[in-house]
């Protein structure tokens, strides 16, 4: 696991100062737990450890760049994106309905979980609005 941030002091955060638990009484928010809220913020950081820690020095030293009509970055953003809408990762505060989670938007990906991918490799989540993008 790399050490770019410390999920005790975001739990901390989230649990303690926050109090993101008091939530769940809300029909909302009703069919998730602690647990449920614990195996997200597990999973972001196990994905940002995975596919956006290791590129943050090579995605520096080789940005996006927009040539001929066209937005050029590295490869592993493919993967990622693929993955980011396969997983649920870019509907997990949405309505059912929409196809959502229906997750507090306190922990999801554009709060809480953002922080280990922003922690990781702050050039992919500065980058998701340039899609779509080609890949080389």
């Amino acid at each position: 696991m790399a050490r770019y941030m410390c999920m005790d002091t975001l739990k901390f955060l989230l649990f303690d100062v926050h109090k993101i638990q008091e939530l769940l009484k809300y029909e909302r928010f009703s069919e998730f737990d602690i647990e449920s809220f614990n195996i997200l913020l597990d999973s972001a950081r196990s994905w940002a450890d995975q596919d956006f820690y290791p590129y943050y020095r090579e995605m520096d030293e080789k940005p996006v760049y927009y040539k001929d009509g066209k937005t050029y970055s590295h490869p592993i953003l493919k993967k990622i994106f693929a993955q980011a809408g396969e997983n649920g990762w870019l509907g997990t505060y949405f309505d059912h309905e929409d196809g959502g989670m229906q997750m507090p938007l306190i922990i999801t990906l554009t709060n809480a979980t953002t922080i280990f991918f922003e922690a990781a490799n702050n050039y992919i989540p500065v980058i998701w609005d340039l899609l779509p993008v080609q890949h080389t």
